[in-house]
């Protein structure tokens, strides 16, 4: 999404774990913000505003990891949404249980 000028204001993110959860990401530039929103189906989940002068941090952790993952074998990993271990599982427990007492 842009003004006519070609530059991108909008980008969706799709969750590795294929939920139908997604990050949207907008840039404002009349607030000179972007705005970092979690998405369930239609539905907004959370969202942080971002000052453009942090952006950089964010953008710089995002490119050392592209970075890391182009230089590295690819490693097996555990199936996306799969505990490995117990602590991962009350995590879950207990992120599902506050997701519960929301919905009432």
């Amino acid at each position: 999404m842009g003004d006519g000028d070609g530059r991108r204001r909008r980008v969706f993110v799709e969750d590795a774990r294929g939920d139908g959860s997604y990050l949207r990401a907008t840039w404002h530039p009349e607030r000179r913000a972007f705005v970092l929103s979690t998405w369930r189906g239609d539905v907004c989940t959370g969202a942080v505003r971002m000052p453009v002068g942090s952006a950089g941090e964010l953008v710089h952790m995002l490119v050392d990891g592209i970075a890391e993952a182009a230089t590295r074998p690819n490693e097996p990993q555990a199936p996306v949404g799969t505990p490995t271990t117990t602590r991962d599982v009350l995590a879950r427990a207990r992120a599902w249980i506050r997701r519960l007492a929301l919905s009432a």
